[in-house]
């Protein structure tokens, strides 16, 4: 065996989009001998990466938006 093999937990946490992460949560639905609790694990995984991926895009579009607008100088007293 070579290379490192992720786990799917670990595996949503390193997606880089929200397509990915959600193919990645129907990929776990087949998984069949999953228990609650790692089903959970899961859940909990891809909603914190969904609010990441969210957040940068977020971010992304405010620096675009403030480069758009223009810089107002301050008067001196």
């Amino acid at each position: 065996m070579s290379g490192t093999t992720f786990g799917l937990k670990q595996r949503i946490v390193a997606a880089g989009s929200e397509k990915e992460v959600l193919d990645l949560l129907q990929l776990g639905k087949t998984y069949t001998d999953a228990s609650q609790e790692t089903i959970r694990s899961w859940k909990n995984a891809s909603n914190r990466r969904l609010q990441q991926l969210n957040s940068t895009v977020t971010q992304t579009e405010t620096v675009e938006n403030d480069s758009d607008k223009p810089v107002k100088k301050k008067k001196k007293k």
